[in-house]
């Protein structure tokens, strides 16, 4: 099943309608852009904020809040226009490698399948099978 199908049965249920605050921000001039949640791999801010973490542990000698406050600061302060680039094709890396692998993965997953209201007293394995095993076979 790809993306768009999982979404049909959302947009059937959803209004259409727009958000008040969507709204409010496009008469301003703006696009909100949403993200997915839980992918973080397909979030560039995520591979910032790991960046900025790494540099903030590495420098952070005295394991203040202040002084990991300050390192914070620092090196947003100093993150290039070239270092959001990197992590923005990074991440549209992920998307096309994502998009080319979907369409396999349904081949792949085998289907799992419940029957509910079959009689849930039988068993795979017969009882009687199970009394003729004494635990030590000779082998043949």
């Amino acid at each position: 099943m790809f993306l768009p199908e999982l979404y049909k049965p959302e947009q059937l249920h959803t209004k259409t309608s727009p958000i008040c605050l969507d709204e409010t921000v496009q008469l301003e001039g703006h696009d909100i852009l949403r993200l997915l949640p839980y992918y973080p791999d397909l979030n560039p801010i995520e591979l910032i904020w790991a960046k900025v973490k790494s540099y903030v542990s590495m420098r952070n000698t005295s394991s203040t809040i202040s002084r990991a406050k300050a390192l914070c600061e620092d090196k947003i302060s100093s993150m290039s226009v070239e270092e959001w680039s990197v992590k923005c094709k990074h991440v549209e890396k992920i998307k096309k490698d994502y998009a080319a692998v979907e369409p396999h993965i349904d081949n792949i997953i085998e289907p799992l399948i419940i029957s509910v209201g079959l009689n849930t007293d039988s068993s795979d394995s017969d009882p009687e099978e199970e009394d003729n095993l004494s635990g030590i076979e000779e082998l043949q």
